[in-house]
């Protein structure tokens, strides 16, 4: 009998080590997809920008509007879980209990499918950014310094 408390208790701390390591190994895939992601769309947006100036103002608008369009897929997906924060306090007293239970269940559903949503719309963000840094930042550098970056 106590044997098999002593094995059960030493179990515990190994799943809890194996689900921190399968958390953090998501964690990282998510970081790597950002950086690649991130890297891959202005990669693209690079070299569309170059072609010319019809083909950039396309490029620049059709990035524009990819964000908002998931941006606005994301608010809507998640509903009102954002205005909640998924806390049960916040949500109406009318409800009942299972109905609190039953919306947060779903949000976090909603919240765990749309992920992949963020990590683009960080994307789109993060390449916007480099593009604005390149544009005004590093050229104010090379004219006042003349170098060449």
């Amino acid at each position: 009998m106590k044997n098999k408390k002593r094995k059960e208790e030493e179990s515990l701390p190994t799943e809890r080590a194996e689900g921190d390591k399968r958390q953090a190994v998501r964690v990282l895939l998510r970081v790597v997809f950002l950086f690649a992601g991130t890297f891959l769309l202005y990669l693209l947006y690079s070299w569309l920008v170059t072609l010319g100036e019809g083909v950039m103002k396309a490029t620049l608008w059709t990035y524009f509007a990819l964000t908002l369009l998931l941006l606005s897929a994301y608010l809507i997906c998640n509903r009102a879980t954002l205005a909640t924060g998924g806390k049960r306090e916040r949500l109406p007293d009318e409800w009942s209990e299972e109905e609190k239970d039953a919306f947060l269940a779903a949000a976090a559903r909603r919240r765990e499918r749309t992920k992949w949503m963020l990590l683009l719309i960080v994307c789109f963000l993060s390449v916007f950014l480099l593009d604005y840094l390149d544009l005004f930042v590093l050229d104010s550098f090379r004219n006042f310094t003349g170098a060449v970056l």
